[in-house]
C-alpha cells in the first residue's frame, strides 16, 4: 500500500510539470521603438546667386543654399529654386502655397526642384538649364551648388520697378509641412531687371530665288519672291524686336558681277525691296542699303515698323516663324543677260525695338 500512494504523488506532480512547460516555452519578449520627434522648422542658413544684376539670357548665375533640419536632412520633402518675373507690389514674404505645379514652363518663371533624391531642373518649354549639385549624404545640414543658365525667353526688364521685377527665391518644405523661404543675399524689396536678347534662325538656302528676272524690269513686273523655306526662318526673343535687313554690295555668277545699288544708274545694276505683303507698294516697301560703306555696310532698313502684328511682340523659347517676307526686283535696262545664277547675300538681324 505504501508504494501506491508514493506512485499517486508522482502522478500528480508529472501532470504539473506537463502544464507547466507548455507555458514557458510559449513566452516571449516584443520590441517596439517610439520616436519622439521635436518637429522643428528647417532653415536655409545661405543662400546666394551672383550674376543676377542685372539678369542676362544665355548668362550663368552661381547659386548656393545651405539648408538645415533638426530631425535630419532625411526630413526634408523638396528644395525649390524658382525665378519668376512679378508685377506684383512689394517683396514676397512667404509662398507656402506655391508648388512645382505652378509653374507655367512659360517665359515668365523657371523653378528647379528637389525631391529628397536629386534636383530636377524644368526641362519642358524652357531654353533654361543648370549643372547638377552634389547630393546630401546624411547628417542634418547640406550645401547645394550649382551654375544656373538664364533662359532665352526670360522676359525683358530693361528697368526694374515694383510692378515689373524678377525675383529669385528658394522654398524649403520638410515632411511634417513646414516651410522656410528666402530671397538670395539677404535681399530686400527686390527688383532684378534683365536684358534684351534676340536671336534670329534660318535653315541654309533660305533667301529669295527669281528665276525669270529681265533687263529693265521693275519692281512691280515679276510676283513677289517670298522666302524659300520661310517657315524655318524664326525669331527668338525676350521683348520687342524689329527685324532689319541690307544686301551684299556684289553679286557674283561665277565669271561676272552686277552690282547692287538703289539708284540702278549703271549697266550691271540691281536693286530689291521687301515688303511684308505681296504686293508692291511704293508707300510701304523699302529698299535695301548695301554694304558698301567704310563701316562694312550701310544703316540696314527696319522691315517691320510697327513690328508685324502675325510676327508678336517678344516670342516664345522655340521661337515665332517668319513667314511674311517678301521681296521685289528691279534691274537697269543695260544690263547683260546671263545664262548663270547671280549669288549674293542679304543679311538679315533682329534688334532690339
Amino acid at each position: 500500500m505504501k508504494n501506491k500512494k508514493m506512485l499517486s504523488v508522482l502522478l500528480v506532480v508529472t501532470i504539473l510539470i506537463g502544464v507547466m512547460i507548455p507555458t514557458i516555452v510559449l513566452a516571449d519578449d516584443f520590441t517596439g521603438y517610439v520616436n519622439i520627434s521635436s518637429n522643428t522648422t528647417p532653415t536655409i542658413d545661405v543662400f546666394t546667386v551672383d550674376g543676377i544684376a542685372p539678369m542676362t539670357p544665355t548668362g550663368t548665375c552661381n547659386v548656393s543654399i545651405t539648408v538645415t533640419d533638426g530631425d535630419g536632412f532625411d526630413n526634408i520633402d523638396s528644395i525649390m529654386l524658382l525665378f519668376w518675373h512679378s508685377t506684383t507690389a512689394g517683396d514676397p514674404t512667404d509662398l507656402p502655397s506655391f508648388n512645382q505645379s505652378d509653374n507655367d514652363s512659360s517665359l515668365y518663371n523657371w523653378i528647379e526642384v528637389w525631391d529628397s533624391t536629386q534636383f530636377t531642373a524644368d526641362p519642358t518649354n524652357t531654353t533654361w538649364s543648370s549643372t547638377t549639385p552634389t547630393s546630401p549624404s546624411g547628417g542634418n545640414s547640406h550645401t547645394f551648388s550649382f551654375v544656373v543658365t538664364v533662359g532665352k525667353e526670360a522676359q525683358e526688364v530693361s528697368t526694374a520697378s515694383d510692378t515689373d521685377k524678377w525675383l529669385v527665391a528658394v522654398k524649403v518644405t520638410d515632411a511634417n509641412s513646414n516651410t522656410a523661404f528666402m530671397l538670395p543675399n539677404g535681399a530686400s524689396n527686390m527688383q532684378i531687371p534683365t536684358s534684351w536678347y534676340g536671336e534670329m534662325i534660318a535653315d541654309a538656302g533660305a533667301g529669295p530665288q527669281w528665276t525669270s528676272a529681265s533687263a529693265g524690269m521693275a519692281y512691280a513686273d515679276l510676283p513677289a519672291q517670298v522666302f524659300d523655306n520661310s517657315a524655318t526662318l524664326s525669331i527668338i526673343s525676350n521683348g520687342d524686336y524689329s527685324l532689319q535687313t541690307y544686301s551684299d554690295t556684289t553679286w557674283n555668277n561665277g565669271t561676272s558681277d552686277i552690282l547692287y545699288d538703289t539708284a540702278i544708274d549703271a549697266a550691271e545694276e540691281f536693286s530689291i525691296a521687301v515688303d511684308t505683303v505681296t504686293t508692291y507698294n511704293v508707300g510701304t516697301a523699302q529698299e535695301l542699303t548695301n554694304d558698301g560703306d567704310a563701316d562694312g555696310h550701310t544703316e540696314p532698313i527696319t522691315v517691320n515698323t510697327p513690328i508685324d502684328a502675325s510676327w508678336g511682340s517678344g516670342t516664345a523659347y522655340d521661337g515665332i516663324g517668319i513667314t511674311n517676307i517678301y521681296m521685289f526686283l528691279q534691274t537697269n535696262a543695260s544690263m547683260t543677260t546671263s545664262v548663270d545664277d547671280y549669288s549674293g547675300t542679304v543679311t538679315f538681324t533682329v534688334v532690339n525695338n
